[in-house]
C-alpha cells in the first residue's frame, strides 16, 4: 500500500503532495492515501501534516534506475532512457544508469547526480540521426549537478552547460564530438584539468 500522503506516488512526501491534497479537500474528495490524519475525510489539516513531514525531512531523495533493457516502470522509478530517468527525478535525486549504449541527447534541468555504472561501458551516443551531430550529447541548464561515469560521444558538443553553475563533471570520457567550448572555466586541485587532443 502507498505511504499515506504520497498521493502522486513518487515515493516521498513533498509540497506537490500537499498541493494535491489541498485541492482534494476543496473538491471534497477523499482516499485512504490522502487521509493522513485518518479521520475519514480530507481537509487542509492533511495537507499541513504532509508539509510538516516534508520540512522535518527535506532531504528525502530517491535513486532512479535506467537500463536500455528495462520497460518503463514509473511506480518503481525504472526507465529505459536516460531522459526518462531525469524527467522522473527531483532536485537531490540520483539517476543511476546501467552499462549499455544509449542513443539520445539529454537535457539536465534539475540539481541531480547522473551516474553511469562504468565509464568505459556506459555510453551516451548523441548521433541519434544517422550521420548527423546537431545537438550536444548532454545539455545542463541547472546548478549543482554531477555527471560522472560515462563515455559521451558523437554530438555537436559533448557537454554544454548553459546558465549553469557549481556543476561537477568527473570520471567521464568525452570523445568524437565536433567542438570543444569551455567558457568561464577553472580547475581546482587538478594536475592537468582538461585536455583537447586532435
Amino acid at each position: 500500500m502507498p505511504t499515506r500522503g504520497d498521493v502522486n506516488g513518487d515515493g516521498c512526501l513533498t509540497s506537490a503532495d500537499a498541493a494535491i491534497v489541498l485541492q482534494m479537500a476543496v473538491r471534497g474528495d477523499c482516499s485512504e492515501v490522502s487521509d493522513v490524519s485518518r479521520d475519514h475525510r480530507v481537509t487542509s489539516l492533511d495537507a499541513l501534516m504532509i508539509l510538516m513531514e516534508h520540512f522535518e525531512n527535506p532531504f528525502t531523495t530517491k535513486t532512479i534506475y535506467v537500463a536500455n533493457n528495462f520497460t518503463d516502470d514509473p511506480a518503481n522509478h525504472r526507465w529505459n532512457t536516460i531522459q526518462g530517468g531525469i524527467n522522473d527525478a527531483d532536485d537531490g535525486d540520483t539517476v543511476f544508469v546501467y552499462n549499455g549504449t544509449y542513443f539520445e541527447n539529454v537535457t539536465v534541468s534539475k540539481s541531480i547526480m547522473l551516474k553511469g555504472e562504468d565509464r568505459s561501458n556506459t555510453i551516451i551516443n548523441g548521433r541519434t540521426i544517422l550521420g548527423h551531430q546537431t545537438k550536444p550529447v548532454i545539455k545542463i541548464v541547472s546548478n549543482n549537478c554531477t555527471i560522472s561515469g560515462f563515455t559521451i560521444m558523437n554530438g555537436s558538443l559533448g557537454i554544454l552547460m548553459k546558465s549553469a553553475n557549481n556543476n561537477t563533471i568527473t570520471d567521464n570520457c568525452v570523445k568524437y564530438n565536433k567542438y570543444i567550448y569551455i567558457p568561464q572555466h577553472y580547475c581546482i586541485g587538478c594536475d592537468q584539468g582538461i585536455w583537447a587532443l586532435w
